[in-house]
């Protein structure tokens, strides 16, 4: 199971508090992982750690990367606008090729037209080897399916964690396993709010409150860190998982969890049972 740097959160507003990671900070994460990881994810959207590109080094790093709002009538458009899209990334990352192309609204390739378009333009891209995988980024399981149906990307990116267990009890992990897609795990600390006690406060989880202190308790009794739970219930399903998203606010986090990763300590797991989509799905913290 590979790790990769997720830099959504760096030198920018990000989660339910819109919580800052400065500059310096993020620039220290980024300095200190290179030589311990592989692989970044990174996207257009992320302006935050664009902005800071002229001050660090990818070099080390292999780029994993996101396009969306793809646009063009006819398959020369599109090609063009991929491309496009493409060379900017590599311009800005200093780098030849990109590892894998993630769309970041896959649902694009299920317009009549424009889909097939789009896929003819990834598939070409990759034969002329700029690309060296295609993926979907995903927030919903029951996207999946859907999605399979017309085209059979490389690898899926889509949320995974002990809060979040759609994917495993769907069976739908099984069936990416039979068709030989790999399945990239992202969002194991919910963007960071089941870490801090402070969501306890937030009147958007007032409804969810007895579920997140039974959580909080239970970490408590069994004297345990939340991210060391967190990060074992990926580490129990690695064999299904090629690689695993992790991120950090400072540089103390980002040494715990690459730590967490690397040392042996089991630990009990609890079991949450059923969690409404309103904690595990960003899009509805509004």
């Amino acid at each position: 199971m590979k790790l990769v740097l997720g830099v959504a959160n760096l030198n920018q507003s990000y989660g339910l508090n819109n919580e800052k990671t400065s500059e310096k900070k993020s620039i220290e994460i980024i300095n200190y992982s290179k030589d311990k990881i592989k692989y970044i994810d990174t996207a257009s959207a992320y302006s935050g750690f664009n902005n800071i590109l002229y001050k660090i080094n990818l070099e080390k790093f292999k780029i994993n990367t996101k396009i969306s709002d793809i646009k063009g009538k006819d398959f020369n458009e599109v090609y063009s606008d991929i491309n496009k899209k493409i060379n900017l990334c590599l311009k800005n990352y200093k780098k030849k090729k990109i590892n894998i192309l993630f769309l970041h609204r896959p649902r694009e390739i299920l317009n009549k037209r424009r889909g097939k378009y789009i896929i003819k333009s990834l598939k070409k891209l990759k034969q002329k080897k700029i690309i060296k995988q295609i993926g979907f980024s995903i927030y919903s399981t029951s996207e999946i399916l859907v999605l399979i149906k017309t085209y059979k990307p490389d690898i899926i990116q889509g949320p995974f964690s002990l809060f979040d267990q759609r994917i495993l009890n769907s069976g739908v992990l099984k069936i990416l396993k039979k068709k030989n897609i790999k399945f990239q795990a992202r969002s194991i600390f919910l963007q960071g709010i089941i870490l801090n006690k402070k969501i306890l406060n937030n009147e958007k989880f007032k409804i969810h409150k007895a579920l997140l202190l039974r959580w909080f308790n239970w970490l408590k009794t069994e004297k345990l860190d939340p991210e060391l739970v967190l990060i074992n219930f990926i580490k129990k399903h690695r064999y299904n998982l090629d690689s695993v998203i992790i991120s950090a606010k400072n540089l103390r986090q980002i040494k715990k969890n690459f730590l967490y990763f690397k040392k042996r300590r089991e630990t009990n797991l609890i079991n949450l049972g059923i969690i409404s989509k309103k904690i595990i799905d960003p899009r509805k913290w509004n």
